[in-house]
């Protein structure tokens, strides 16, 4: 099939620069509300490492919980998915649809359980790191930038060099560093505006992107067994 591999690189386009954008959203709002990152975990586990050599224990549980929250979910991506290389048909779209119900979850316990939310939404952005698949050599990394800007940098180098750079590898970065500070912009303008209620949107989408994935999949397949 000679079309299959540009309709899979405009899903993997199209895919990940949608999930940058959530991702930059979660972790603004939790920025913007308790000064914690949930997307990542590098300046995480250095405010651990501080946390300890202050015997700051309050803190610390607090952290603990977005580290052991964000190692869980990638986990159960794993279980679900089981399996790095991008293809279109895995179970994708039950992964999304989990993390939308995670961060419904996390959204309702936010007033009420302020920890736990945080540790929840940490799982919910550890699903979505857990489905950085490879596609034709390169990592699609959504819930953080640092991998992408390292990448978008080698490549700049490589084609100052004149060496070759496929389009689609380039598009795929700037699209998805772009994705991610949009996303972050919208987030810190929905928390002002709806505080912790603006989880909530990002709860529905993540939910109805996943339920989209899982509609077309189930199409697919359907006309697979009529062929």
């Amino acid at each position: 099939m000679p079309n299959s591999q540009p309709k899979t690189t405009r899903f993997v386009l199209i895919g990940a620069s949608l999930l940058a954008a959530l991702a930059g959203y979660i972790n603004t709002l939790f920025l913007s509300l308790y000064l914690l990152p949930v997307s990542h975990l590098s300046g995480t586990l250095s405010r651990f490492s501080l946390d300890i050599s202050k015997n700051d224990w309050s803190d610390l549980s607090q952290i603990s919980g977005i580290i052991v929250g964000f190692l869980f979910g990638a986990m159960l991506s794993g279980l679900i998915i089981g399996n790095s290389t991008l293809q279109l048909g895995r179970r994708y779209g039950v992964v999304l649809v989990l993390e939308g119900l995670f961060l419904a979850l996390s959204a309702w316990l936010l007033h009420l359980v302020p920890l736990l939310a945080v540790s929840l939404a940490s799982l919910a952005c550890g699903i979505q790191n857990g489905m950085a698949s490879n596609y034709r050599g390169m990592i699609i990394r959504t819930t953080h930038v640092t991998g992408v800007i390292t990448d978008l940098g080698v490549l700049l180098g490589r084609w100052v060099r004149h060496k070759k750079v496929d389009t689609w590898q380039f598009a795929l970065l700037v699209l998805t560093l772009f994705a991610f500070l949009v996303g972050g912009l919208l987030g810190a303008v929905m928390t002002k505006l709806f505080a912790g209620n603006a989880l909530w949107f990002a709860s529905a989408l993540t939910a109805s992107i996943g339920g989209v994935y899982f509609t077309w999949r189930h199409y697919q397949s359907t006309l697979v067994t009529q062929l």
